[in-house]
């Protein structure tokens, strides 16, 4: 069965330490992701205080919710500058073969397209007949 955007289950993830930059983003992402098709009800909020917080919420979002990915709304060039971070998103990414996208409203045609991108790959290994690593599937 194919993903539809109506069918993406995301979290975003709010990092409360860019007030400013949440603040510019966050209403409009969600306009965003609304108006390309994904429903209301699909988004999942969480605000964390800071950026050290983010790859654990992520982990949550990938152990405990059914979502397709994470939007982490913090400006992307502050995740770089902190490699222990970005080597949590990572690692978010490929132990959960999960989505999860850093920035804000400019992030969400790409990470729609990387979550029904990620869906079909996904389908395509099972086309194979390859057994999936049900251990790592979120």
């Amino acid at each position: 069965r194919s993903m539809t955007v109506q069918s993406i289950k995301l979290g975003v993830v709010v990092v409360r330490e860019f007030g400013e930059f949440v603040d510019a983003n966050l209403d409009p992402l969600c306009d965003t992701l609304l108006n390309l098709g994904c429903l209301e009800q699909n988004i999942i909020i969480k605000e964390v205080p800071s950026l050290m917080d983010v790859a654990l919420c992520g982990d949550f979002f990938a152990r405990y919710t059914d979502v397709d990915g994470v939007i982490v709304v913090a400006p992307y060039e502050s995740l770089v500058g902190v490699p222990p971070i970005m080597y949590g998103v990572m690692q978010l990414q490929l132990q959960w073969s999960m989505v999860v996208s850093v920035g804000g409203v400019e992030r969400a045609n790409d990470f729609i397209d990387m979550v029904l991108l990620q869906n079909e790959m996904a389908g395509e290994s099972r086309m194979l007949d390859e057994e999936p690593d049900q251990e790592f599937i979120s």
